[in-house]
């Protein structure tokens, strides 16, 4: 990870594994039964808006079907 403060550029290296890796254990763990989601299918729905309001002010188009 890269760091810009007033007093320059640091980088720091951040141990352990990607959220995506937690996220993806986690959810294995729910079909199971063996745990519970922390969030549902509106959390994720707010979140798809929240990246394709990002694209949109980026200039890029969406991703997805036929957006």
């Amino acid at each position: 990870m890269s760091i810009r403060t007033g007093q320059g550029l640091r980088r720091e290296q951040v141990t352990g594994e990607s959220t995506y890796v937690y996220g993806l254990r986690a959810f294995a763990k729910a079909i199971r039964g063996d745990g519970t989601l922390l969030t549902g299918p509106a959390d994720a729905v707010a979140n798809m808006r929240v990246i394709d309001t990002i694209y949109e002010k980026a200039g890029l188009k969406k991703r997805g079907r036929n957006m």
